[in-house]
This record gives C-alpha cells, sequence and structure tokens, in this order.
C-alpha cells in the first residue's frame, strides 16, 4: 500500500531535491521533514500543503491518504482504536445515508414542482373546483389525525351544505367549520402577501378553537401539559413565549436561506414541540406549514389520517427530537410533498 513517506521521499528524489533545499522551500526543519520521510511522524494540514506546492505534488489522493494516516497515528496501538474506527465509520456512513436521502428528496420535490408550473396558471374554475374539493380533503384528514370521527362525506355536508350529522358531537362540527375557515384565512394571507408573525399564528389558532374554547382560542396556555403516547414533555409555560420568539427569529432568519419545504416542515416540528396551546396544537402546526408551502408556491402537503400515516406522523416526530436524527421529520414532509405534488399533477392533467 502506498505510503505518504514514500511519495515524499520519491518525488523529492526524483526532483533532485535535499531535504537542505526542500527545507528552504517548505520552511519546514531538516529534523522534521526526515521524521516525515522516515514514517516516524505526521505532518499536520498546513506542513502537508507547503510540502506538496514545493514538490508540485498534484491530486487530491495526498490528501486522503494524508487524512488516513492521521487517523491511524491518533490511534496508535490502543486496543480499543478498531472499536472507534468502527463507529466513527457508522457516524460517517448515516451522515451520508442522511443527506443523500434528504438531497434526493428535495430534488424530487422541484422536479415535481416544474412538471406542475408547466400546467399553470389553471383556468379560475378549474382552480375553484380543485381548492374546494382539495379544502374538504385537508380538514377530512388533518381532524382524522386528532380523532374526529366525520367521514369524508359527512364532513363536505357539513362544510359546504351545513347539515348536522346525527350521531356525531358538537364539537366534531365544529372542529370541520372551524378547520375550513382557517384553510381559507392561510388563502386570504397568501393572496394578499401578508408575511408571517405571531399575531397571524395566534389568529389562525383562535379560528381553530372558535366556539369550542373560546377561553383559550387565540391564547397561549398558562397551564402544564402532557402529550399522550409521547416521551416528549413540552416546556413549562413562562418559557412559551421566549420560545415562541425563537421560533419566528428562526424564521425571519432562514426563510431567504432554506429550501422553502424543509423551512415549513422545521416551523411545524419546532411549533408542535413548543406546544404553546391548551388544544389545537397538531391543526395549528399543519395549517402554518402549508402557510410558507403555499407562500412559496408549492401545492399544500396533505398528510393522511389513516392508522399507517398517523403512526409515521407520529414516529417521525418522535424521532426527531433524538440525537444525530434531526432530519426525520424533514424527510417525513418531503415524501408527504411528493405525494401531494403527484395528485395535483394528476388532478390538473
Amino acid at each position: 500500500m502506498e505510503k505518504l513517506k514514500d511519495i515524499f521521499k520519491v518525488t523529492r528524489l526524483h526532483r533532485k531535491e535535499t531535504l537542505s533545499t526542500l527545507a528552504i522551500k517548505s520552511g519546514i526543519a531538516v529534523a522534521v521533514l526526515n521524521k516525515f520521510e522516515n514514517g516516524i511522524r505526521v505532518p499536520n494540514r498546513l506542513q502537508l500543503e507547503v510540502i506538496t506546492k514545493a514538490l508540485k505534488i498534484k491530486g487530491n489522493h495526498l490528501k486522503t491518504l494524508w487524512l488516513a494516516e492521521k487517523i491511524l497515528y491518533e490511534i496508535g496501538e490502543d486496543e480499543d482504536g478498531l472499536g472507534a474506527l468502527k463507529l466513527a465509520e457508522s457516524f460517517f456512513n448515516y451522515k451520508i445515508k442522511k443527506n443523500d436521502t434528504l438531497e434526493g428528496l428535495i430534488l424530487e420535490v422541484d422536479k415535481l414542482k416544474k412538471k406542475l408550473d408547466r400546467k399553470r396558471p389553471l383556468p379560475k374554475a378549474q382552480l375553484k373546483n380543485l381548492m374546494g374539493a382539495f379544502k374538504i380533503d385537508y380538514t377530512y384528514e388533518s381532524n382524522k389525525i386528532e380523532g374526529n370521527t366525520l367521514t369524508l362525506q359527512e364532513t363536505a355536508m357539513v362544510i359546504d351544505k351545513g347539515i348536522t350529522i346525527g350521531g356525531k358531537s358538537l364539537n366534531e362540527h365544529l372542529e370541520a367549520i372551524n378547520h375550513s375557515e382557517a384553510f381559507d384565512f392561510i388563502l386570504e394571507l397568501v393572496k394578499g402577501k401578508v408575511e408571517l408573525s405571531e399575531y397571524n399564528l395566534l389568529q389562525l389558532h383562535a379560528i381553530i378553537l372558535k366556539s369550542i374554547d373560546k377561553d383559550n382560542a387565540g391564547r397561549y396556555r398558562n397551564l402544564n401539559v402532557r402529550i399522550g403516547g409521547s416521551k416528549h414533555t413540552p416546556p413549562e409555560p413562562y418559557l412559551i413565549r421566549p420560545q415562541m420568539e425563537d421560533l419566528f427569529h428562526y424564521y425571519e432568519r432562514t426563510k431567504t436561506e432554506l429550501h422553502p419545504l424543509l423551512l415549513a416542515a422545521d416551523m411545524h416540528y419546532k411549533l408542535v414541540t413548543i406546544h404553546p396551546f391548551i388544544d389545537g396544537n397538531g391543526r395549528t402546526s399543519r395549517l402554518l406549514m402549508n402557510l410558507i408551502v403555499y407562500q412559496f408556491g408549492y401545492p399544500m402537503v396533505n398528510i393522511s389520517g389513516s392508522y399507517e400515516s398517523r403512526m409515521g406522523y407520529y414516529k417521525a416526530l418522535e424521532i426527531t427530537r433524538e440525537p444525530n436524527h434531526e432530519e426525520a421529520f424533514r424527510e417525513f414532509i418531503l415524501k408527504e410533498a411528493i405525494k401531494s405534488l403527484k395528485d395535483w399533477i394528476k388532478w390538473v392533467g
């Protein structure tokens, strides 16, 4: 196997350089250069660069070889060295897999968006029809995630016809009506090019809980809460305001840097993790996400309320809270966005 010390020596002799002349060109003492050529020491990054330049060695292979030898030099004969290498390899492989997955999903999302954009603008009548049907589907799925038992057809009857469904609670009817109004509210914000703010987030939540819980609608909680089925404990009430301020600072700081779908996923995850409201956190977080998504010209993400999808959604939230798994929820949302894009491409024909 080729070694750094051999490359240094062979190249130096080939160029008819002595250690003394190389020392003058590189600024590294002869004794130190001698140790490099004999494999007693491994140069640091700066020393590697100046020697490479002095000997006119080209190519990136030298840096790779240097990194490998530096790792082995640091480990030496430590009995835990092999275990450390295996652990480092697992971290590295995870990072590659994680980045490849995320980047691949973003490429797929943007590829599908370009395909949909080629079909835009849609005729007004078609867009109105499709958005009306989507609002019903989205309201049904989002409420189903939270335990609402209205069927898709019943949700449509409540929203479009104002019909009361026998055997269903008043709150379930109000959840459908309120969610439909909240959906219309985010469309108005996008149409009016209104910037996302804490004020319109609280307005959004007030619509969600309208006539259901007037004391808490549009207000942060003043009680400690627990989330059923989750290991996560939301912050105490006195921490909510500063954490919400941090949330909006994050939005302002990253809205021109992050991909819109990543920003939307992050805002969703962060809001539901803060869990600032007594009730309605999930619906509000999903609507917040879709407000951002829609502002940037992407179709809204409709997460299914089916058991499998709901469990995947909750699992992604839980995994993201674990160390080194911060991309899990982003990946979940990107996959859901791909489904929504494919649906819209099919619908517009």
